[in-house]
């Protein structure tokens, strides 16, 4: 799902900087099966979650280490930790091929805080003397995303049933690129 992140860095020592990044992820959809007993075929599960974070991270710049000249390439590792707040809509539970009555559940949505760590690693590309590409994987561990305890709505029984919060851990990871601008 597509990323919006800006963050503001500081390099510390040509092989060490860091930087606060905040991101937000906009309408990341799930899709998916429940595994119900007694319910036979299939029983797709969907919901969509958005998260907001914010990210301390430190970053060893290899190409700033003592004796090593990697010319326009600066690889990196990187370490953060921060918070997240997530918002989980309602959970759609569809049981198309139960032979009774139980077609539809639907549960209340949910938000959480948590904590959130991060780890990249990747290559800085100098473009010009103030701008560089940056090309990284990110792994992004979110925290969870929750629906609340609450009614959930069954289409065979018009009250529904009081159901206790279910959970997931949100996790992400994938390309990341980005531009960099040096204020020097």
């Amino acid at each position: 799902s597509p990323l919006i992140e800006a963050a503001l860095g500081r390099q510390f020592l040509p092989w060490l900087r860091a930087e606060i990044a905040l991101a937000y992820r906009h309408d990341m959809r799930y899709r998916g099966e429940a595994n119900f007993r007694g319910i036979p075929g299939r029983q797709p599960v969907s919901a969509s979650a958005d998260s907001l974070s914010g990210l301390g991270i430190v970053y060893l710049d290899i190409a700033g280490l003592p004796g090593v000249s990697l010319g326009r390439f600066q690889p990196y590792v990187g370490l953060g930790a921060g918070a997240a707040y997530n918002r989980l809509s309602e959970v759609t539970y569809e049981f198309p091929d139960n032979p009774g009555a139980h077609k539809v559940t639907v549960t209340p949505g949910g938000n959480r805080a948590d904590i959130a760590l991060t780890a990249a690693v990747g290559t800085g590309i100098v473009l010009t003397e103030r701008l560089v590409l940056d090309l990284a994987w990110r792994y992004t561990d979110l925290g969870r995303v929750a629906t609340d305890a609450g009614r959930a709505s069954m289409n065979h029984v018009p009250a529904g049933i009081e159901i206790d919060e279910t959970w997931a851990p949100l996790r992400t990871h994938g390309l990341f690129m980005g531009l960099r601008y040096l204020f020097r």
